[in-house]
């Protein structure tokens, strides 16, 4: 925690599949790890700042063996206690192969939009 309203938190993973099909259990393992940089604006919307780096080794999580990043910048928005609004920009980039649209390219950009209900 910087203040108040800045804050920080990172992740480290590692990941793999038990019995996956042509694999012995631990043989496709993806690590990763994501840094949130969250910055409160007022009490009812927060900028959030997320980068990843991840390295899915064998192309068993995304069907593509390489590293990636992705670098999103989002508004968490509180409509009430129970119901959050998310919209973000992504970028994403593959660096050992070309892993988006279907092979072709090495980087892309994604808008989304997520409605969470807390109940």
């Amino acid at each position: 925690r910087f203040s108040e309203t800045v804050h920080t938190l990172t992740e480290a993973y590692k990941i793999y599949v038990l019995n996956a099909p042509g694999f012995r259990a631990g043989q496709d393992p993806a690590f990763g790890i994501v840094n949130y940089l969250n910055i409160e604006l007022n009490p009812k919307n927060m900028l959030v700042i997320r980068n990843e780096w991840y390295k899915d080794e064998v192309g068993q999580r995304t069907g593509f063996a390489t590293r990636y990043t992705s670098h999103t910048v989002g508004l968490t928005h509180w409509m009430s206690q129970d119901v959050e609004l998310r919209p973000e920009l992504r970028y994403e980039h593959s660096y050992d192969v070309p892993a988006y649209d279907a092979g072709k390219k090495s980087s892309q950009l994604t808008a989304l939009f997520d409605v969470i209900l807390h109940f």
